[in-house]
């Protein structure tokens, strides 16, 4: 009886494998200019710009805020602001890269960080290698502001 369960169990897994896993898009992922992601294209010109968060961390007032600016030469700088009681600065540049949907910076120390890509925002994954220390780092999401 067990070994009935589990060849049913096996051929249903199997079944849902064979319909190609690609409900979402069938194309292949990757380009050169235009890096597709499975179900969205991601146009690296459109990434091209100045992006805004609010920065969370403990003692850290409404007015701390991100600033991600993402230049057309591959290079990055986020300068970010923490108002406290004095305010402090931390600036990071460096590089970034694009692979699927998700934004990889690489700054002077190479210290990593990722953000996912959706439309234009960018929220930061947490991750092992993040550079950005506080508290709620993982909450950051970067908004893209209008070009002026």
């Amino acid at each position: 009886m067990k070994n009935i369960l589990f060849l049913a169990a096996a051929a249903m897994i199997f079944a849902g494998c064979a319909t190609g896993g690609s409900a979402v898009n069938n194309k292949k992922c990757g380009g050169t200019e235009v890096f597709e992601t499975c179900g969205a294209e991601i146009d690296k010109e459109n990434l091209i710009g100045v992006y805004e968060a609010k920065a969370f961390c403990d003692g850290c007032g409404e007015n701390s805020k991100s600033t991600l600016i993402l230049n057309a030469d591959g290079t990055f700088k986020i300068d970010t602001v923490y108002q406290k009681k004095i305010a402090q600065r931390e600036l990071q540049k460096g590089i970034y890269e694009i692979e699927g949907n998700t934004l990889t910076v690489t700054n002077q120390y190479r210290e990593k960080l990722n953000f996912e890509i959706n439309g234009d925002t960018l929220r930061q994954i947490s991750n092992q290698n993040s550079f950005i220390k506080e508290n709620l780092a993982q909450e950051r999401i970067y908004k893209k502001l209008e070009a002026n």
